[in-house]
């Protein structure tokens, strides 16, 4: 089931016979291990000469690299969406500039140690659930670059805010009472893990940048 709705993006690309339409692939997104790796797809319409609509999907395929808990007290899954306004300089073609909304949500299992009642004789290993939901808008430049009459590539990067909320359940950690054990130097591990134990809601920045494959009809 994770692998119909690629297929199917390919379906409706091969037998579509307009140039209103492109199909893109992000290359990056089997390995997005931050975040958590997944199946991704979009398609992108166009709606007159300069402007364009682009929407992507994607389904988490396996556990990222930071999921490291002996646990499974839920199924890890997960999906993102994307959708996006696009302004080209010229003809759907070269330089554009676009305003995205985004959505993902991660079921996922964790891990943390932490001190029992801030007791450094005490050290427990706690293993819990969580659901990661995010939302958030990026202002995007890119650039579309056709190498063949039917592929090419799509770069972009912009900058945006994510809205954050977790909650997480199973959890035997006491926020305000234990302490978390810390590694020496700070890693993306221990960030996500502390923020899957305290749960609540965060407003950060988001950078956003990427490269994606793409098919043209005709």
């Amino acid at each position: 089931m994770r692998f119909l709705f690629v297929i199917s993006l390919f379906q409706f690309a091969s037998t579509c016979q307009s140039q209103n339409i492109s199909l893109k692939i992000p290359l990056f997104s089997l390995v997005d291990e931050i975040s958590f790796p997944t199946i991704q797809s979009g398609i992108e319409l166009k709606l007159s000469d300069r402007v364009s609509c682009y929407n992507e999907f994607g389904v988490k395929y396996r556990k990222s690299y930071y999921e490291l808990a002996d646990t499974s007290f839920v199924n890890p899954h997960g999906l993102k969406l994307k959708s996006e306004i696009r302004y080209y300089q010229k003809d759907n073609r070269g330089i554009y500039f676009a305003l995205n909304g985004f959505y993902t949500k991660d079921h996922r299992n964790t891990e943390i140690g932490y001190y029992y009642s801030n007791d450094s004789s005490d050290y427990r290993i706690d293993d819990f659930n969580a659901i990661k939901t995010v939302r958030g808008f990026n202002l995007i430049v890119g650039k579309q670059k056709r190498t063949s009459k039917h592929f090419g590539f799509d770069f972009y990067a912009g900058l945006g805010v994510r809205l954050i909320n977790i909650k997480n359940d199973n959890i035997e950690f006491r926020k305000g009472t234990d302490v978390f054990r810390g590694p020496i130097d700070l890693n993306i591990s221990y960030m996500r893990n502390t923020m899957d134990a305290e749960g609540g809601n965060y407003v950060l920045p988001n950078f956003s940048l990427g490269v994606r494959l793409s098919y043209w009809r005709r």
